[in-house]
């Protein structure tokens, strides 16, 4: 039997505050939000339109191993996303609707940038900006599903490792083992 609750998530943004909702992870999400301050004063005397853009959908296949894989830069990430758009805002409100974006890396694949949704106001008729663009995060991304191991080049040093206690096998195992709450 299919899970047909749908997960809200509340962000509260500088900008708005925002409503994620979606059914899981490899579907549709719906984001609604109310602008804040200065803002949703301005949407009462001018057109304003919301832009937003996210990564693409994670590339689905029927193996294991090559499922969700982040993308290897954000360029790639929002190279042909259909993730993007710009919706009215209609007295400080606005709602739109976009596939679940994959995570994508940053800097050579040094930094993970878990899935996200980008947004920013513009002004309707002039085409100008009047907001700087703004993360909402949606999730943590799927878990191990990395372009790299955790080495960093610090981890090539001679420096002197600090100190851990020894791990259960039971301990090891649970580490990689897939969530339970993703």
């Amino acid at each position: 039997m299919e899970n047909t609750q749908w997960k809200k998530i509340h962000r509260d943004l500088p900008l708005c505050d925002v409503e994620i909702a979606f059914q899981n992870k490899d579907q549709v999400i719906v984001i609604s939000g109310t602008l804040k301050g200065k803002l949703y004063i301005l949407s009462a005397a001018k057109h304003l339109t919301l832009e937003y853009k996210a990564a693409a959908a994670p590339t689905m296949g029927h193996s294991f191993s090559g499922n969700g894989i982040p993308y290897p830069s954000e360029f790639v990430a929002f190279e042909k996303s259909s993730n993007s758009g710009k919706v009215d805002i209609v007295n400080g409100k606005f709602l739109f609707s976009i596939e679940y974006p994959s995570s994508y890396m940053r800097m050579g694949g040094m930094n993970f940038v878990p899935p996200e949704v980008q947004i920013r106001v513009v002004d309707y008729q002039s085409n100008t900006p009047l907001s700087h663009w703004q993360q909402i995060y949606i999730g943590k991304g799927r878990p191990h599903r990395y372009q790299r191991d955790d080495f960093t080049p610090s981890s090539y040093t001679n420096t002197p490792k600090p100190f851990l206690p020894p791990r259960s096998q039971y301990d090891i195992l649970m580490s990689y083992s897939y969530p339970m709450d993703s």
